[in-house]
């Protein structure tokens, strides 16, 4: 098996929208926060490509008209090849941050969780029902997909 590491190729770039293309901002190396030794090179986005990746998923709003069973089989997806990863996805968080891999197994474990819990409630879209502040109507809320949300401390 190819460990984390090996299977980085950072001449292929950053990942968007379904293909690679060439980090606008270059390369940079990650290294060993243990020894400060050099541990692997990466593509590094710049805020063009986070722009390009923002974009591409808000232009994919198939997925507020998709259904919430195909919704969540989707989200449930993400849980089995996380748990299938879980070995390589630890390791990487192990050489990135030093956590013991035993810790780093429990975080991936732990992440996963959310895209188990979330599907459940994919296909129970909650609502209320009740009356309105002011008292002379009922109001009904109901809950659905919104879009992208990014923090914009990130983007600028």
């Amino acid at each position: 098996m190819t460990s984390a590491l090996e299977s980085l190729n950072a001449s292929r770039g950053v990942h968007v929208d379904g293909s690679w293309r060439r980090g606008g901002a270059g390369l940079f190396d990650v290294e060993d926060p243990a020894d400060r030794s050099f541990s692997a090179q990466v593509a590094d986005g710049d805020v063009r490509d986070a722009t390009a990746a923002v974009d591409a998923a808000a232009a994919y709003s198939a997925w507020r008209s998709t259904a919430p069973r195909q919704r969540a089989d989707n989200l449930r997806r993400t849980f089995d090849l996380m748990h299938r990863d879980m070995a390589q996805l630890a390791e990487l968080i192990t050489r990135e941050n030093r956590k013991s891999l035993p810790y780093a197994k429990a975080e991936v474990g732990y992440a996963a969780e959310f895209f188990r819990w979330f599907p459940e409630e994919a296909v129970r879209p909650q609502g209320d029902y009740g009356p309105s502040p002011a008292g002379t109507t009922r109001t009904i809320v109901t809950h659905r997909p919104a879009g992208v949300a990014v923090p914009l401390r990130h983007m600028s």
